[in-house]
Order: C-alpha cells, then sequence, then structure tokens
C-alpha cells in the first residue's frame, strides 16, 4: 500500500510468484514459474496546469485536479517455461516458452488547463471530460539457442545461433461523456464531481507477429583483440482497425508488413594493456512504428544507426572500475504528435544524437564505496523543416547530468555503521511546448547500522533540500503533464537474512 504527497494518490499492489527447477538428467534442467499481481491506483493524471505566461502557477504539490473516484486497476499473469541442457562439449542449448496476459479498466476526469494554453490569474480551466478504456492484450513468446566455443586458425572463438518468435493480440474499449465544464484551479474539490454511469463508444484492436533468426559470433584475432559480428533476420507483421461500438461499422483498417529484414551489428576489442580495454561498436537501428498519421496510415519504421567508442579499466585488483565513452547515434522518422487530431502522429525527420558517457563505481579504499558518473548529450534535427532544422530535438533532455555517491564503512568499535551522500545535478531543459525549467541539484544522504548477522537497519533520506521541480517529460505544456518530482523524504529499511 502506497500513498503520496499528492492528495487522494494512492495504489494497492498485491503480488504472487512461484517458480521450481527440475534437473532431467545431470546436465538438463527444467525451469517453470507463474507470477500474478494486480494494482488499484488513483492517478494522477494531468499534473498541474501552468500560467498562459509559462511561469509556474506555484500550486501546492499536493495539488490533486481530478475527480475523488478516478481509479485505474491493472492485472497481469505471466507464465514461463525454460529448458537449458549442457553438452559434454560445452555448448549449451536453451529454449523458453513465455506467456503473458494483462488488462488494465479505468475511469477518470481531469483538469487540463483550458487545452495548451495554460491558466491566467483568475485560475480559470476547463475539464477534459469524462474517459474510460479497457485493455486486454495477450502476448506470446519463443525463443531458441544454441551457443559454445569452437576452434578455428588454432584459436579458440564463440559462437550463438538462434531464432524466436513472437505475437501480440490487443484490445482497447474507448468511451467518453462530454463535460468541458469551468472550474477555478484555486477552489476546486475533487469531491464535488460525481461518478456518471457511460458506455464504451469503440474498440481499437491490433495483433502483431514477429520472427527471426539471429547469430552472434565472438572471434579471438589474438591475443589482445577480439571482434564481435552479427546479424538479425526478421520478418513482422501489424495489423489494426477501429470499430465504432454504436453502430457496429469497422471505421478503419491497416496492414503493415516487413519481410526479410536483416540487421547487423558489430564491435570490436583491444586489450592495449594490463586491466585496459578500448572498443569500437556499431549497430543499425530498425524499429517498426504502432503509431498512425492523420490518414490512419502507420509510420514508416524507425531506422538509423548507433556508433560508440570507448576506454574500460580496472584499478586496484578490479575493486574499481573506471570507463569513458563517446557515442553517436542517427535515426530517422521518430514519432511526434501530430496537429488537428487526438492520436495522430508525424515522423519528424532526420535526428542525431552524440555525446560522452563516463563513469568511475567501486571501492577507492578500505570501507569506502564510490560511483560518479557524467552524462554531455547534444541532440540536434538534421533533416527537418526549415524552422527546425539544426534545432535541439530533444529538449526535454539535459544536456549536462552528473551524480556523484559516496558510502563509508566505519571501522573499528564504529564498524556496524556506515553513512553515505550524493547528489544528482543537471542542466536546464524545454519541452516541445516551449515550458522551460532551469538546472536543479537533488541531494540525497542515508545511515546504516547492523544490528546483527541477521538484522540491518538504513535511512534514506531524499531530495534533502526540499527542491521544487518537474518531472523531464517532453509533453509538458501549459494545459497540464506538469508533475511535480518527490519532495524530501525519509525511508526506513529494515533487511533480516535468515
Amino acid at each position: 500500500k502506497k500513498d503520496s504527497f499528492t492528495d487522494y494518490v494512492n495504489s494497492e499492489r498485491q503480488v504472487l510468484f512461484g517458480t521450481m527447477a527440475y534437473d532431467l538428467t545431470p546436465q538438463t534442467t527444467l525451469t517453470t514459474g507463474i507470477s500474478w499481481q494486480k494494482t488499484d491506483t488513483v492517478p494522477n493524471l494531468y499534473g498541474v496546469p501552468m500560467s498562459t505566461d509559462y511561469s509556474s502557477l506555484n500550486l501546492p504539490r499536493s495539488t490533486f485536479l481530478g475527480a475523488s473516484w478516478n481509479n485505474i486497476t491493472f492485472e497481469k499473469t505471466n507464465g514461463f517455461a525454460e529448458l537449458e541442457h549442457y553438452f559434454d562439449n560445452e555448448w549449451v542449448a536453451k529454449s523458453s516458452l513465455n506467456y503473458t496476459s494483462a488488462s488494465a479498466q479505468g475511469k477518470f476526469i481531469g483538469v487540463y488547463g483550458n487545452g495548451t494554453q495554460g491558466v491566467n490569474d483568475s485560475g480559470d480551466a476547463r475539464l477534459n471530460n469524462y474517459l474510460q478504456r479497457h485493455n486486454r492484450s495477450s502476448q506470446y513468446g519463443l525463443n531458441v539457442n544454441l551457443s559454445g566455443p569452437f576452434e578455428f586458425l588454432k584459436r579458440e572463438h564463440e559462437l550463438v545461433l538462434g531464432g524466436d518468435y513472437q505475437k501480440e493480440n490487443f484490445s482497447n474499449l474507448f468511451g467518453s461523456l462530454s463535460n468541458t465544464s469551468k472550474v477555478n484551479i484555486y477552489s476546486w474539490d475533487p469531491e464535488s464531481l460525481s461518478e456518471p454511469d457511460w458506455d464504451y463508444t469503440r474498440r481499437y484492436q491490433y495483433n502483431v507477429y514477429q520472427r527471426g533468426l539471429y547469430a552472434t559470433t565472438r572471434l579471438s584475432l589474438a591475443n589482445d583483440w577480439k571482434l564481435i559480428l552479427g546479424s538479425r533476420y526478421s520478418d513482422f507483421t501489424y495489423d489494426s482497425y477501429f470499430t465504432n461500438l454504436t453502430t457496429g461499422a469497422m471505421t478503419g483498417h491497416s496492414n503493415y508488413k516487413v519481410k526479410g529484414k536483416t540487421i547487423p551489428y558489430g564491435g570490436l576489442l583491444w586489450d592495449f594493456a594490463k586491466d585496459y580495454t578500448w572498443y569500437l561498436s556499431y549497430s543499425e537501428i530498425y524499429k517498426p512504428q504502432s503509431t498512425q498519421d492523420a490518414s490512419g496510415n502507420f509510420l514508416p519504421p524507425v531506422t538509423g544507426s548507433n556508433y560508440e567508442t570507448g576506454v574500460k579499466g580496472e584499478f586496484f585488483e578490479g575493486a574499481l572500475n573506471a570507463s569513458i565513452a563517446l557515442f553517436r547515434i542517427i535515426q530517422e522518422n521518430n514519432a511526434m504528435s501530430g496537429v488537428g487530431c487526438d492520436d495522430c502522429y508525424i515522423a519528424d525527420g532526420k535526428v542525431q544524437s552524440q555525446g560522452i558517457e563516463m563513469e568511475v563505481s567501486g571501492q577507492l579504499a578500505e570501507g569506502w564505496q564510490v560511483y560518479s558518473g557524467y552524462t554531455l548529450n547534444n541532440s540536434k534535427y538534421l533533416e527537418a523543416a526549415d524552422t527546425q532544422k539544426g534545432t535541439n530535438f530533444s529538449k526535454h533532455t539535459p544536456q549536462h547530468l552528473i551524480r556523484v555517491y559516496n558510502s563509508y564503512q566505519f571501522p573499528g568499535r564504529w564498524e556496524k555503521w556506515s553513512a553515505g551522500a550524493g547528489l544528482t545535478a543537471q542542466t536546464s531543459t524545454t519541452t516541445n511546448y516551449d515550458v522551460s525549467q532551469g538546472g536543479y541539484t537533488l541531494f540525497n544522504a542515508n545511515i546504516g547500522y547492523q544490528y546483527n548477522k541477521q538484522i540491518r537497519l538504513s535511512l534514506n533520506g531524499n531530495n534533502l533540500t526540499d527542491k521544487e521541480y518537474y518531472v523531464g517529460v517532453s509533453n509538458r505544456h501549459r494545459g497540464g503533464n506538469n508533475f511535480y518530482g518527490d519532495p524530501r523524504n525519509f525511508m526506513l529499511n529494515v533487511k533480516w537474512v535468515y
């Protein structure tokens, strides 16, 4: 059971899980399992609006602008079976079968500040209709692979061969009841709106089929050089349609197929010094999309390439690890919200992200654990409309991100105690709707105590300065989708090992 710093928002989750492994032979193991979970939640659907001049309205972080009866129920059941066999020549055969059934049902309404226009000083805004959805999905997956070493030119290499099949069926019932009444956000009462009774008006369904074959090999070119080569060959079929439940008529049907698509990838590693490795990797990107344009046609697949090179090193006999990497990702046809329709999208041209990632983690000295990471990310449109070309396409992603954390296990008579502190800092961001947020830093700390061999206690504090900030999502605008980040909070953990 979990409450929230936002009024009325809460959730309750139930989970059951069981697994069993059986050795059919000394070299063959069958593992099966099943899990079930159900979550009932009152969601914070639209967050809070912003002012018409894009500034914050300074609403309390506890503000809830939905109805008290808003609710979503999630339920998921997952069953799996895995068979693994080890051959005498060190080869391993694995096969796995997976099935997942899921559903989500919800009814809700919320304040959406006058569309994307925001709210003026009066506090007047509008509701965004009564909405209800009931999603059901089932997924099947089968994967079979064979892996092991082989010898070629007096050197030992590794090979993986496999194939998989995936199927997904999805159905969404949707219903709405008009209510765009004017309300005031400063005097809004979630109890003031009673829950009506209304029917589903349309159904959206899709079926996805994927089949693939893949192969990966790790070649030992020399004592210090390794080459990784791989490829995936796949077929993809996507079929969807809408049904008007009032008339029974099918209002739209789309079908998309990809046959025989080959996606290669590769990498090169060089152990150029003791405990240091340089690497270079390349992979192609190909991701079919289920999103549609205003005419009901599927957007073309996301395509592109991913390049990365860097150096990894180990210190103090592996106790401390460090790495630095340069990356560049180029993609075409990313989906962006369209204009003039509720659920349509456009392909946003050709975009590029590139930058640097640095990380140090491990034990710096006896009892002293450290983690430090830095990411520089620059993105821009390579091909787009004249007004967008050369501009930042991922404005909600901070250009600079720093994460630092230290923990120390005290020696001697204080050996049962430990303490840690750290921070996360990022630079300013802007959304696709020009809502900006300045850079900010969050400070965290913890204290731990080993009561005895079985029981350990720890007290964690997050956002210690109680910094007020918004969660960084791309679709924040003046009317809504502005969600406060967690305020200062503390959590006491008790771990019992028996």
